[in-house]
């Protein structure tokens, strides 16, 4: 029915578009389109269409369905829906609609346009057949409505069977479809008992459905499968006071297109649920449906997946990617059914490679993408190790020193590393052009043939030596080395060469060195007897020189006791006169003090002092002399505890002189002998408290610091400090600064301190600045290796 104006109520833009265009090109008239229910029925009131093309599944409160009802209230128009939703909920649902057709997404032109056709006649038809049945089926007799010819041919012409029965189940019209459907002649019918010609259609549902018709005076709309015929059929029953008039057809293509859309639905689910690759369906991002193995691929339950959107799963560097593929489908520059390598995300947090292939489908009445997911993660990490092996082969390859060559057969040059140019003086794209003979000189042509035989024998050739002609003219030796290679189905030289010049001029220089060698030899065996009658001398040399160093080493060991028998008798002989001289000048102050007079009492006071140094000038002595000679062993040191030793040693000096000593802890471990660092840090603690001005109270702080592979001590006081010309001198023995009047001691304390850290294996020294205060340090080692 051309120029017919048809009515297009479906969501997705795209397949609307489409539609009117497949429309248009079959000389429909699209009035308009709708995208929601409640625009549709609007439309269908303004514009009164000839026919309604009505998705399915609308958004909104109003679904196609109830849409079609809605407007079917107000307007006699047929209704053809557009699904691939294969539910049987649906088709129950549809049939209050009597929907005339059914369009699976996406049709053919020529079946949008039959289907169309089909219902604009079976429509036209029909309602025909209802004006003219209301005027005389219903309402007249069969007589007069034989008298209506017009009536009858109308009937004729229908595409749906007809009859009529009277109050007794007989037929009192039967048109030409209902004959041909019954195999029976029109006239033949007419007067006979419908349950008498069909006695197997008594109890089934259409027997049934005619008594209620005639019982309840209600039309009654069915389909139903008549088993005496084997097929489905459409009854629509009006009942009137004089019998029935019955409108069927035979519906069962129609059934079973809907049979076999259930059966495509159940077999695609049965399918899914068993495929070993993921298999999924998305709508606007969101999953509408996934089986097991796509759970399985991502991590996330069934529920879950349904819950996220397909782009949430997609790895964030892939995601820009896959939007420009959808936008390029939507826009159709790129093919409905694609494949593609990308990346997800899985619940866990994993990465995994997948390769998707997607189709255009329609889902539930709308556009929908159709997936499969095949995991490809070991085929992608294969494909990496093999990439990174070939990037590190070919590095080694470029960077090799050894010259690498592959070549035809025909001695073209097909791929050479640097090191190989090198060896000719070219580049790499000058040697390419040349063949493996222009590089060779004859004269090694029959060499190149032997081993030409061995390659074919052994798949191998070389080692051997040759020589190449280089860029400037003059020959480099090298050695070659190679084998047979297949590549791409073809077979190649791969060829080891090496640059031997050097290795030449060694051996050439090494035959030269073999010639003065030889004569060296015979001057040296001239020397070496020469020598022989030396070291014959020599050796009696030494024998006297060790006995001699053996008697030396006696006398020193005698002298050493000698000086221990000094050390005795100065410790004992010489300080008991001292200490007779001391006492008597001490008991003649105590015993005749009062019978001398002022300088006679100044004379022996002192005396008494002057006992006193010299007693302590003794002590130092043999201190440091003591120093000198005794062994010292070293072990770790605690240097609190030392501190803490010295301290106690100078208690009464401390006292006296009211000195602060602040000691900071903690303090690293280091190795000595304990006994001599007490006695060090003690003279230094006594000199800090000595050598300060007049009326001040001695200020000493005690640290202690890690200089690897030494410790460092610090002693820092707030004296009189020491100007820098003097700083070397004052650890020499007897080096005073200051007169023994003003600053009391013997002049040894400090030597005994240098002293002390040398035999410890360590070293000592001074910071000072006049009027300043002085910071005296000490070091030794942190492990007895260093000592």
């Amino acid at each position: 029915m051309p120029n017919a104006s048809i009515l297009i109520v479906e969501d997705e833009s795209q397949v609307a578009e489409h539609l009117k265009l497949q429309l248009t090109d079959c000389g429909y008239h699209v009035l308009a389109i709708a995208n929601n229910g409640k625009q549709a029925i609007e439309l269908a009131k303004e514009y009164s269409p000839d026919l309604v093309l009505m998705d399915i599944v609308l958004p909104g409160k109003l679904d196609g369905i109830e849409t079609a009802l809605t407007i079917l209230k107000n307007l006699d128009v047929p209704v053809i829906y557009l699904t691939a939703y294969a539910d049987e909920a649906f088709f129950q649902r549809a049939k209050v609609t009597k929907p005339y057709a059914y369009l699976l997404k996406p049709s053919s032109l020529r079946e949008i346009q039959l289907t169309i056709e089909i219902a604009l006649e079976r429509h036209r038809e029909e309602k025909y057949a209802k004006n003219a049945l209301a005027e005389s089926v219903v309402s007249h007799s069969i007589e007069r409505r034989k008298a209506n010819q017009e009536t009858i041919n109308l009937l004729e012409r229908i595409t749906d069977a007809f009859v009529s029965l009277d109050n007794n189940w007989h037929y009192t019209y039967v048109n030409k479809k209902a004959a041909q459907m019954f195999g029976k002649q029109q006239n033949e019918m007419i007067g006979k008992h419908i349950w008498t010609e069909f006695p197997d259609g008594v109890d089934q549902p259409f027997y049934h459905a005619y008594h209620e018709a005639v019982k309840t005076q209600i039309p009654i709309q069915l389909e139903e499968y008549y088993a005496p015929w084997g097929g489905w059929y459409e009854n629509r029953v009006y009942p009137s006071p004089e019998g029935l008039s019955i409108f069927f057809q035979d519906i069962t293509t129609r059934k079973q297109t809907e049979q076999k859309l259930l059966e495509s639905e159940r077999k695609f689910r049965s399918l899914a649920e068993s495929a070993a690759v993921g298999i999924f369906i998305y709508q606007n991002n969101q999953f509408r449906y996934v089986n097991p193995r796509a759970e399985t691929l991502s991590g996330y339950t069934h529920n879950e997946l349904l819950r996220i959107g397909f782009m949430d799963i997609i790895h964030p560097d892939f995601q820009n990617d896959i939007k420009m593929r959808m936008i390029k489908r939507m826009q159709g520059l790129e093919a409905h059914t694609a494949g593609y390598e990308t990346k997800i995300i899985t619940k866990q947090g994993n990465s995994k490679w997948l390769y998707i292939t997607t189709a255009t489908i329609e889902y539930e009445g709308k556009m929908a993408g159709l997936g499969t997911a095949y995991d490809i993660t070991e085929q992608k990490q294969a494909e990496q190790a093999l990439q990174e092996n070939e990037r590190y082969n070919r590095m080694l390859f470029e960077s090799s020193p050894i010259g690498l060559a592959l070549c035809k057969l025909d001695g073209t040059l097909v791929d050479i590393n640097q090191a190989f140019a090198d060896i000719l003086g070219r580049s790499i794209e000058d040697t390419l052009r040349l063949t493996y003979w222009a590089i060779t000189p004859e004269k090694y042509a029959n060499q190149e043939q032997e081993q030409l035989v061995s390659l074919n024998e052994t798949g191998k050739y070389g080692p051997y030596e040759k020589e190449y002609i280089h860029q400037d003219g003059h020959l480099v030796p090298v050695l070659l080395s190679g084998l047979y290679v297949e590549k791409g189905g073809e077979r190649f030289i791969w060829s080891s060469v090496e640059n031997i010049t050097k290795r030449k001029q060694a051996e050439n220089a090494l035959n030269e060195l073999n010639i003065k060698l030889e004569q060296r030899v015979a001057e040296r065996t001239a020397e070496i007897e020469t020598a022989n009658a030396l070291l014959q001398f020599s050796k009696e040399s030494i024998r006297k020189l060790n006995i001699e160093l053996t008697k030396r080493a006696e006398d020193l060991e005698a002298s050493n006791q000698e000086m221990e028998a000094f050390s005795y008798s100065v410790s004992h002989d010489l300080r008991a006169p001292l200490r007779a001289v001391q006492g008597f000048a001490q008991a003649l102050l105590e015993d005749y003090g009062t019978k001398l007079d002022a300088t006679g009492q100044d004379f022996a006071q002192r005396i008494i002092d002057a006992s006193s140094r010299m007693d302590l000038l003794i002590q130092d002595l043999l201190a440091y002399s003591r120093l000198s000679r005794i062994e010292l062993i070293a072990k770790p040191i605690d240097l609190v505890n030392v501190v803490a030793e010295a301290i106690s040693q100078i208690q009464i000096q401390i006292k006296e002189s009211h000195a602060q000593i602040s000691v900071i802890k903690p303090m690293p471990a280091a190795f000595g002998n304990r006994q001599t660092l007490v006695q060090v840090i003690a003279n230094l603690l006594s000199n800090a408290i000595k050598f300060v001005s007049p009326g001040t109270s001695p200020q000493i702080r005690v640290w202690a610091e890690t200089r690897y592979p030494n410790i460092r001590i610090w002693i820092e006081d707030n004296g009189i400090g020491l100007p820098a010309e003097h700083m070397g001198r004052i650890f020499q023995v007897f080096e005073r600064l200051h007169g023994i009047e003003t600053y009391p001691g013997t002049g040894i304390g400090l030597a005994i301190v240098k002293k002390g850290m040398e035999r410890m294996g360590g070293s000592s020294g001074v910071e000072s600045e006049v009027g300043k205060g002085s910071l005296f340090w000490l070091e030794l080692p942190i492990k007895e290796e260093a000592q």
